[in-house]
């Protein structure tokens, strides 16, 4: 009895055992999500012996300007970095007009997971950058369908690839480059954004997790803030190969002067148009103001500075001198002021906004001038500092802007554009959150926004007027005959009864 006990206890053990052993090899440790996507300036680093992911290829020659030799040939090369501007976001050194801005997308991979698949799609705005190439790593040789191009009517840059088999699993695994060109550089700066991070998102990083991919992106990935030089701001500079060493290449390169985005960024605690100024530092009129006592005149509407009555009779006064030998020679100011035209007082109404997904609806009633030529749409994070700017054609009072980071809050007016590139005055501005449309500070529904079609005049000829009243007798008169039918109808049927002789049945 006890023997096939312990016979049968054996048994247990040994089925247990096998269970085990076949469950243990199917066992995996999960994906971790600490992965992430980052900019770069383009650079090559040549990947030493060993398993060394301080050094990584970054593909081919060096764009000029942004490495710094180290000595002993090319092994000596390193890489720089773009500057941080905030926790989230860096920038690029200034760049002017027909510069060709060079970035890697690279992706941060702290854990060396197998990197299985990675998508990117970057926004931009394609006003102000043109998108000149992408090249996907040969890391990632697969490259999904309509995924290693521009979209410029969009403002995306697609890219979309996978690991032929094993992934990298380098600390550093670089993506793609891409090359931007500069076309616009009045708007001061713009941001490049990573659109729709999220697992069945535009922006995703899945690794080998057994024989299935996980999703491992961490977070948001930063955003890059392309910033622009004012004229003649930006100056080559040819430094002494002995010292460069001991050099940052971006220290000698100047940024613009006094360059601010908030109050906050200045000395002074005032930022106007983009530039720190002094506190008793006074705007002309036409220029973008928030408050009354930054204008020379005292008057800040929508957003821009605007003469006042007192000061109209002066602007348009402008002295000559009819001395036949002095010539004629206003002054500057005077000039300026006298340019102007009726124009730029002009203002758009009944601005409305509303929001899907990651994009804001945006409209407003059209303004009637026979001297417009388009729309110019301003829009920013910041309320009264605007950095992106988007101009439509003047037969639209619509348009829809994309690619927007969901859950931030944005600040749009619009301005209307002259044939003589003269802006009238900002609109009131509207507030709206991406993402939800009960924050609109003046949404937009059905009707609410006169189009082409606006309502017709009913006294216009060809149409019948419908004009409100009351036709027929009137209640009361109507009301005491009735009454008085029922009374005449009660008495005439009693004098009836009182005549009608009563012969009972015999």
């Amino acid at each position: 009895m006890n023997r096939n006990t312990h016979k049968h206890r054996l048994g247990l053990y040994l089925y247990v055992v096998a269970l085990l052993s076949t469950a243990l090899p199917q066992q995996t440790f999960a994906a971790t999500m600490d992965a992430n996507f980052e900019f770069y300036p383009h650079c090559d680093l040549r990947t030493t012996e060993g398993d060394d992911d301080d050094l990584w290829a970054l593909g081919p020659i060096p764009s000029p300007g942004i490495v710094a030799n180290t000595g002993g040939g090319r092994g000596g090369i390193t890489c720089t970095d773009f500057e941080i501007h905030d926790p989230q976001t860096l920038k690029t050194r200034p760049l002017r007009e027909g510069d060709i801005l060079d970035i890697d997308v690279v992706i941060d991979n702290p854990s060396k997971q197998e990197i299985a698949r990675a998508r990117a799609w970057l926004s931009y705005d394609p006003d102000v950058l043109q998108g000149n190439s992408i090249d996907i790593h040969s890391a990632f040789p697969v490259v999904t369908p309509g995924e290693n191009a521009f979209s410029d009517n969009e403002g995306y840059a697609k890219m979309g690839a996978s690991a032929d088999g094993g992934g990298s699993e380098s600390k550093k695994v670089m993506f793609a480059r891409i090359q931007f060109t500069v076309l616009d550089t009045s708007v001061g700066k713009t941001p490049i954004t990573f659109h729709d991070p999220q697992i069945d998102g535009h922006t995703v990083i899945m690794a080998k997790d057994g024989s299935d991919d996980s999703y491992i992106l961490e977070d948001d990935p930063g955003v890059l803030l392309v910033v622009f030089a004012e004229d003649d701001s930006v100056e080559e500079e040819v430094s002494d190969d002995n010292d460069a060493s001991d050099v940052n290449p971006f220290d000698d390169l100047p940024m613009p002067e006094n360059a601010c985005i908030s109050n906050s960024d200045c000395n002074s605690d005032l930022c106007i148009s983009g530039s720190c100024a002094e506190p008793d530092t006074k705007v002309p009129n036409g220029d973008s103001c928030i408050t009354d006592n930054q204008c020379e005149s005292g008057l800040c509407g929508s957003g821009i500075c605007i003469p006042s009555l007192s000061d109209e009779p002066e602007t348009m006064e402008v002295p000559v001198d009819n001395t036949p030998d002095t010539p004629e020679t206003p002054a500057p100011a005077q000039q300026n002021n006298t340019a102007r035209t009726a124009f730029s007082l002009l203002q758009i109404q009944n601005v409305r906004a509303t929001t899907d997904g990651s994009a804001i609806f945006l409209s407003w009633n059209p303004l009637n001038s026979n001297q417009m030529k388009a729309y110019n749409i301003y829009y920013g994070t910041t309320s009264g500092r605007y950095i992106q700017r988007k101009t439509i054609d003047k037969s639209e009072n619509t348009i829809t802007i994309r690619s927007l980071s969901i859950g931030t809050q944005y600040y749009l007016a619009v301005r209307a554009l002259s044939s003589g590139n003269e802006e009238s005055a900002f609109s009131k501005e509207v507030s709206i959150v991406v993402g939800s449309p009960d924050s609109s500070s003046a949404p937009l529904v059905l009707g609410s926004v006169l189009g082409s079609n606006a309502p017709r005049n009913p006294i216009d000829p060809g149409e019948t007027p419908v004009m409100p009243g009351e036709t027929g007798i009137p209640s009361l008169l109507l009301l005491a005959v009735i009454i008085a039918a029922i009374i005449g109808t009660g008495f005439a049927s009693k004098r009836q009864f009182a005549v009608t002789p009563f012969n009972p049945h015999v």
